[in-house]
């Protein structure tokens, strides 16, 4: 059997924004998004974290500097978003 290496399910470095701030990347508000699309930018994990969510066929959040339009997923707005918008 072939071994596959999968991207983490979730970043796991405490200097990565999306730890610091979890909700910030699962808003619906689009100028959340925008935001965590730009602290996405300067991420190291940036590149294997939108890899993962492409694999996983995440719906939801913002993921490597994608959001759930960009992975072509058809969720923009999450059922009982955390931050209540």
């Amino acid at each position: 059997m072939l071994a596959i290496e999968r991207a983490p399910l979730l970043p796991t470095a405490t200097g990565t924004p999306c730890v610091q701030d979890p909700d910030l990347w699962f808003s619906s508000a689009a100028a959340d998004q925008a935001r965590a699309v730009r602290l996405c930018g300067a991420c190291p994990l940036r590149g294997p974290c939108a890899l993962g969510a492409r694999e996983r066929r995440e719906r939801y959040g913002v993921w490597g500097g994608e959001t759930s339009s960009d992975r072509g997923g058809a969720g923009q707005q999450r059922e009982g978003d955390r931050r209540g918008r």
